[in-house]
């Protein structure tokens, strides 16, 4: 699993991409004393989640098999 920390600036962004195709790009849209509000750009059949949703989608599809 590949794994990027860095520091980005209000505007400022980060393009995920794969094989020369753009998977998904964010952009940082707003800092406040305790959050950090980003957008996110993707076709839409890639999914994004919050952790906390993923996590919860994830356990009720094992829980299905």
């Amino acid at each position: 699993m590949s794994r990027l920390v860095l520091s980005r600036k209000i505007k400022q962004g980060v393009t995920i991409h794969k094989d020369g195709k753009v998977l998904a790009s964010l952009e940082v849209h707003k800092v406040d004393r305790n959050s950090v509000t980003l957008a996110f750009v993707a076709d839409t059949e890639i999914k994004i989640d919050r952790d906390e949703i993923y996590s919860k989608e994830s356990e009720t599809n094992k829980s299905d098999y």
